[in-house]
């Protein structure tokens, strides 16, 4: 009987030995891809500033849709199996060129009104879509305004019946007040939810591509 429990004792040590080793090594592995990822995304950043093209093509209430090579990037791409993880729309006034999104992040506020450089500093695709209808500049001007006096939030919990809104559906929301219709082409049902993806705004047949650019990975 003795024997047993020191038998047992020691296979218990075993497993605990094992567990913590696995555990051990899960956390080495994780701060391993962390490190890599940052110093990947400032390579990439690198490779993103050499590319070159015109930014006085981008006009107002054109479509910004980016990917970038992380996770996060790569889970909600995988959602509506898109190109693309993340959308803005752009207002130029003059030659001043900004870049209006949302997301939830360490910033304060969750509306993003950034510069085309910042907004694509880490994306490995990028491409712009332009809507076959004009838009009046001066009512864009006002409906972005409106969400930035309001400082409306981001959905993190992805709802289209509230006053929060996330990325595809903040986009669908100035469309919406800009022409009275929905640029989707289709709601994605998701864990018994309706949304708005990626996807559902490109296959809009109003759309029409303007520029898509790959960033090299070497």
């Amino acid at each position: 009987l003795q024997l047993r429990k020191i038998c047992r004792w020691v296979e218990d040590k075993h497993k605990q030995i094992v567990k913590n080793k696995l555990f051990l090594s899960l956390i080495v592995a994780s701060l391993f891809m962390y490190l890599a990822s940052n110093l990947f995304e400032e390579k990439i950043s690198k490779k993103e500033n050499q590319q070159s093209f015109d930014l006085n093509i981008i006009k107002s209430g054109d479509i910004i849709f980016r990917k970038e090579r992380n996770f996060l990037s790569d889970m909600f791409s995988n959602i509506d199996k898109s190109k693309y993880s993340h959308i803005a729309i752009a207002l130029k006034v003059g030659e001043n060129l900004k870049i209006y999104h949302i997301e939830s992040n360490s910033e304060k506020d969750d509306l993003k009104i950034d510069t085309f450089e910042k907004f694509t500093k880490f994306a490995s695709k990028i491409a712009v879509y332009r809507y076959n209808k004009e838009i009046d500049s001066e009512k864009i001007i006002q409906i972005l305004e409106e969400y930035e006096k309001n400082k409306i939030e981001f959905d993190i919990d992805f709802e289209l019946e509230n006053d929060k809104l996330y990325c595809t559906e903040l986009i669908n929301d100035i469309y919406l007040k800009l022409f009275n219709e929905n640029i989707y082409s289709y709601l994605y049902q998701f864990y018994g939810k309706e949304g708005i993806t990626i996807n559902g705004i490109l296959k809009n047949k109003n759309l029409q591509e303007i520029l898509e650019i790959s960033i090299d990975k070497n």
